[in-house]
């Protein structure tokens, strides 16, 4: 009800805008128009005014008629004016959203080289299995199916332009006779060269490669969204940014994350004793504190481990905290992590 009173007050508001102006205009044909036919139907005779203040009255009628009757025409004329400007301007922001949504990724949406490597096989290194996604990858570069981006780089096959060159997408021609360094699965620098031509193209080399993610998972979809994000593959002490997260300034939006179970929480139960890792309700982020504690250099400990230990001395503690990639990057899009296996340790 209160929203059609306010739709009502600005059709209202619209119809008296200018109203004024325009019965003073028209007073003299529509308002005497007005009278006349209303004194018609009564059966009476409109009479010329015999005095001034006769004719000062007949003119303030004839005003206050075309006003009664400009106003009622505006008002009516505002109710489907007002629904139809609404309309028109929720179909142009429609529009405008699905024409962004056929825009190319933006670099929040696109995946580095090696996150697609990661995609396609998450054990690829344990598996060797990086000369068969190079392969995979390059056929779906050169057929146009995949889109890649890099920043051309000095090689045998061409010049430099420059310490850093900006993204350009690079043709699907260019991987007719193309090949990767895989400089890209360990650290690398700016002044690494993660692809290269074949000398006889006279095409340059590239750094820094990236993908549309929207491409990728055309090409490879992976797991279904409600199986992605519903099992732990990131263990928290082998990952040096989740472990910053919790260090660092985004602590309080990593524990409200976790608490409110956005992120869910794996770990073990007890101390020194291999068993399942068991999905942890998002409150014993309210009872139990987080530790991280690093192999040591001639310590007993051969891995790094992580706890959450209860605040009461006599309470229970977990082990090997793990949580899930999909639920990370969703939060953290350019987050530094990467999917690992959480076998018992």
């Amino acid at each position: 009800m209160r929203r059609a009173f306010k739709f009502y007050w600005l059709c209202l508001r619209e119809a008296w805008r200018g109203s004024i102006e325009a019965a003073n205009a028209w007073a003299a044909i529509i308002g005497a128009l007005l009278i006349w036919a209303v004194l018609a139907v009564l059966g009476y005779r409109l009479m010329l005014p015999e005095t001034f203040g006769q004719g000062i009255a007949l003119t303030a009628v004839c005003l206050a008629a075309a006003w009664i009757a400009l106003f009622t025409v505006r008002f009516m004329r505002a109710l489907p004016a007002s629904y139809w400007r609404e309309r028109d301007r929720a179909d142009k922001i429609d529009a405008e959203l699905k024409a962004a949504q056929k825009q190319p990724d933006a670099d929040g949406t696109k995946w580095t080289i090696t996150e697609l490597f990661q995609h396609i096989d998450p054990d690829f290194l344990e598996h060797n299995s990086w000369q068969k996604i190079s392969d995979e990858v390059r056929d779906a570069l050169s057929t146009g199916r995949l889109t890649m981006w890099g920043r051309l780089k000095v090689t045998d096959s061409g010049p430099c332009v420059g310490p850093r060159a900006a993204l350009t997408p690079i043709d699907k021609t260019y991987w007719y006779k193309a090949y990767f360094t895989y400089f890209f699965l360990a650290p690398s620098t700016a002044d690494d060269v993660h692809c290269y031509a074949d000398r006889n193209t006279g095409r340059p080399g590239y750094t820094d490669l990236k993908v549309s993610r929207t491409d990728a998972l055309a090409v490879w979809p992976g797991e279904p969204d409600d199986i992605a994000d519903s099992y732990p593959n990131v263990r928290v002490a082998d990952s040096s940014a989740i472990i910053d997260l919790f260090d660092g300034s985004e602590r309080t939006k990593l524990i409200a994350l976790l608490s409110t179970e956005r992120i869910t929480t794996w770990a073990r139960f007890g101390v020194g004793t291999s068993n399942d890792l068991i999905k942890r309700e998002g409150k014993i982020w309210n009872s139990h504190s987080f530790h991280f504690n690093p192999k040591g250099e001639g310590a007993p400990r051969t891995i790094n481990q992580t706890f959450l230990r209860d605040k009461n001395p006599i309470g229970s503690s977990y082990y090997d905290i793990c949580l899930n990639y999909v639920q990370l990057r969703r939060v953290w899009p350019t987050l530094q992590i990467t999917r690992t296996k959480c076998d018992i340790r």
